[in-house]
């Protein structure tokens, strides 16, 4: 995963919490030093217990699933065709709840819900990918 993807999800989160001063109070680090690891280019990334202090403060694993998700293995062996349809699947659901809330001002436990429903939708991106790397027969 590279700089630019963890200090989006740096900045991810720390929203996720309510902002700088929210997160900051909820970790160790203090406000310039969360947004430096909000800035793309910086080099610094959130240290693993802050990120797992942040991720229980929100009560989303945002970082750390993101993590996981990127590691080098191969996905739980679902067959490209599979991992194709539950890709629509996903995707159609993220469509259907926005649709129900476009209807109002979204909150933050509507965002975060949306969120949630695009990271599954990411992570199947990730593992159709995966497997047309691992050369996967259709």
């Amino acid at each position: 995963m590279n700089s630019l993807r963890h200090a989006w999800l740096a900045r991810r989160l720390i929203e996720m919490c309510g902002g700088v001063r929210a997160a900051a109070e909820a970790c160790r680090l203090n406000k310039s030093r969360l947004s430096e690891c909000q800035a793309p280019g910086s080099g610094v990334y959130l240290p693993i217990d802050v990120v797992a202090d942040l991720e229980a403060y929100c009560g989303e694993p945002v970082y750390s699933r993101e993590l996981v998700a990127a590691r080098p293995s191969r996905p739980d062996g679902a067959a490209p065709a599979e991992e194709a349809c539950a890709l629509t699947e996903a995707s159609a659901e993220v469509q259907a709840l926005v649709r129900r809330l476009s209807s109002r001002h979204l909150g933050m436990a509507d965002r975060n819900t949306v969120r949630r429903d695009l990271d599954v939708v990411e992570a199947h991106v990730r593992a159709l990918r995966a497997e047309m790397d691992a050369e996967t027969v259709l």
